[in-house]
């Protein structure tokens, strides 16, 4: 028929797509915008924690993973401490194990990779999860440039969960759909989050993983994600079980007292300061307006 296209003229029409190798080195680059004026000018992204409890521990864990040694200990706080069992510190995360290798005895170069594999994590979580390309970069770009993101350059710990956390949900999601590799990616994905630090980011990611799987694949898709997720603890045991027997040393296992229960409990009301900041409490960060006070936040910062 005259004037009809053949298969090669409409292939040539289609628009172009990325490759994936670029496309996710835009969606990373992108949420490493930010990054780069400190960094280009001199400047570390260490502050708070980051600069006071993580960075003065990097020696001594790039020093031991170096060598083949798991760092067990910490000599210089107090008359000495366990390390490795002090999961805040996160030493055998994979950024972690990274900056080793890298011999990176800062935390500029853990802020970045943790801040890339955020983005990453979120946008490939969405692409799981059935979005397109373009909206999965959208996804994994709002989240990567996304203030608790960028901010948790404040604190290692919080940050490397964040950045674990997609990673987890897209795994067991895809354990649950059928994947092939999915109970692997799930085992892998389980173990680097609790290798993170952060129980909170843990239970919170492997439940909502669990409960897509359980979504994509009804009762044999979530025995799937729980197999990935039983081999990903006995991975992680390395860092758990230490973990475990540490904390009956720690002030954490004495429990919470009435007023620190009081004072973090999230009051219903309180739900209007997720739109309007501050709205109780004076201005962001303030503690001290009597309002709050009287609605059981703490009297003194």
């Amino acid at each position: 028929m005259a004037g009809a296209l053949t298969p090669s003229d409409r292939a040539a029409r289609r628009p172009r797509r990325l490759p994936p190798v670029l496309w996710a080195a835009l969606v990373a680059g992108g949420a490493l915008a930010p990054l780069l004026p400190p960094l280009l000018a001199g400047r570390t992204l260490a502050w708070r924690d980051t600069g006071t409890l993580h960075l003065p521990m990097r020696g001594l864990v790039v020093q031991a993973l170096r060598h083949l040694r798991l760092p067990l200990w910490n000599p210089y706080e107090g008359t000495g401490m366990p390390l490795l069992a002090q999961m805040v510190h996160g030493v055998l995360h994979p950024v972690s194990l990274l900056g080793a290798l890298l011999d990176a005895r800062g935390v500029d170069l853990l802020v970045a990779a943790d801040v890339a594999l955020a983005a990453l994590g979120a946008a490939l979580c969405a692409r799981v999860l059935g979005a397109s390309r373009a909206a999965a970069a959208v996804a994994g770009l709002g989240y990567g440039l996304s203030g608790w993101v960028l901010g948790m350059a404040s604190n290692l710990t919080y940050l490397a969960a964040a950045a674990t956390a997609p990673w987890a949900v897209g795994a067991l999601r895809a354990a649950g759909s059928g994947a092939r590799l999915g109970p692997a990616a799930a085992a892998a994905a389980t173990a680097a989050l609790l290798f993170a630090g952060d129980p909170q980011w843990a239970l919170l990611a492997l439940a909502l993983g669990g409960a897509l799987a359980l979504e994509a694949g009804g009762a044999r898709g979530l025995a799937r994600a729980g197999l990935g997720i039983g081999v990903g603890l006995a991975l992680a045991g390395v860092q758990l079980v230490p973990s475990w027997a540490f904390l009956g040393e720690t002030v954490r296992a004495a429990g919470l007292a009435g007023s620190p229960r009081t004072q973090w409990s999230l009051e219903p009301w309180r739900l209007l300061e997720l739109v309007a900041p501050g709205f109780f409490a004076g201005r962001p960060g303030s503690a001290v307006a009597p309002v709050f006070v009287r609605l059981g936040g703490p009297s003194i910062w």
